[in-house]
């Protein structure tokens, strides 16, 4: 609990800092939150199903700022999960992300994102690692019917224990949609090219997706 304490207060200055930052006649909104879970899997006849059950924990402190043309978004959690059965499995998780969006104007805009977790284990030290990424995407709204993005990614594992399990990713993505029915129903497509640093066991260093959908919206 006093590492929990800690660890808000930290967050607490650091969003105070950014808060007085940014002049004082930017909208600014910032929300504190709990959530706990228990997952207990059942089958068809309502029996448990042998799997690792867990109890978990999560703080967050979400920190949003509009000006102008300008919005900035902080958001820190740390996350406690404890496996009933499986001690050495019980983990902590602590997550930080900040994400500035630039309006250029009412049809294009640029996101920057970075993000960095970690994640230690009670008694599983090889899986421990240090998580950080970098985005950058552009959208551009095309009329109100159409709607182009493009994004290009970096993604940093390090493992605490040895090095064999380190990766670096690189990817691009970009994606296509049309609206139709007052944006009630689209129509897209995307590409995304994943690039890994090394040979994975088991897959491709390059990885290619493309995907043609048309979900639903505001039903």
């Amino acid at each position: 609990m006093v590492q929990i304490k800690k660890y808000l207060i930290l967050t607490l200055i650091i969003s105070a800092v950014f808060f007085l930052a940014i002049p004082l006649q930017a909208a600014t909104v910032i929300t504190t939150s709990y959530d706990q879970a228990k997952r207990t899997i059942h089958d068809e006849d309502d029996e448990v199903i042998n799997t690792p059950d867990y109890k978990e924990h999560k703080y967050t402190l979400k920190l949003e700022q509009k000006l102008s043309k300008i919005s900035y978004f902080v958001t820190s959690s740390l996350t406690n999960k404890n496996y009933l059965d499986l001690d050495a499995q019980d983990s902590k998780t602590k997550y930080l992300s900040t994400r500035l969006r630039y309006q250029h104007d009412k049809l294009n805009s640029f996101t920057f994102k970075t993000q960095y977790k970690t994640k230690r284990f009670r008694n599983l030290e090889k899986e421990e690692y240090n998580n950080s990424k970098f985005l950058i995407a552009y959208k551009r709204d095309v009329k109100k019917d159409y709607r182009l993005k493009a994004g290009f990614y970096f993604n940093r594992y390090e493992y605490l224990k040895g090095t064999s399990k380190d990766i670096v990713k690189t990817a691009a993505k970009v994606e296509a949609v049309k609206y139709f029915n007052h944006a009630n129903l689209k129509l897209g497509s995307n590409y995304k090219l994943e690039i890994a640093n090394r040979n994975i066991e088991g897959k491709d260093r390059q990885k290619q997706e493309f995907i043609y959908c048309t979900p639903l919206r505001n039903l």
